[in-house]
């Protein structure tokens, strides 16, 4: 299947958490795009406590943050695609219709049409030496 009404991508908690948002509200086809091999996002890397004590009102390590949310995203059999990256995204003309470009092993490059399409893609941090620009100011932002 190639069309969607909802195409998410990003396959971390904030792109699950969307996918779990509109499988309440009744959007049945939608499909999660991940690049990496698991979903999860940069929260796989962070191995310290604090995470979950809003949404599951326990204190989680990162990746047990995230699985909680990819049990919920595979209990909701809500579909993903893993080792996926996204080459693009355009609006079609005289259209409503997103026109979402992949690639992967699996799919090879193909594209993708979503009436809505959602980026969660998330962020890492980058230590100042990588930036190459001294000063004060939230780190890779």
């Amino acid at each position: 299947m190639n069309e969607y009404s909802l195409i998410i991508i990003g396959g971390g908690p904030a792109g699950m958490a969307a996918a779990l948002a509109a499988k309440k509200a009744g959007v049945d086809d939608l499909l999660i795009l991940e690049r990496d091999s698991v979903l999860g996002g940069i929260l796989n890397q962070c191995i310290h406590n604090g995470f979950g004590l809003h949404t599951f009102k326990e204190e989680l390590t990162g990746p047990e943050y995230a699985e909680r949310y990819a049990d919920m995203v595979r209990q909701q059999d809500i579909p993903y695609e893993l080792d996926t990256m996204v080459l693009g995204v355009e609006k079609l003309a005289e259209s409503d219709k997103k026109a979402v470009t992949v690639i992967s092993a699996k799919r090879g490059v193909q594209t993708l049409y979503a009436k809505a399409v959602v980026l969660a893609m998330g962020c890492r941090e980058r230590p100042r030496g990588a930036l190459n620009i001294p000063g004060y100011r939230p780190q890779g932002v």
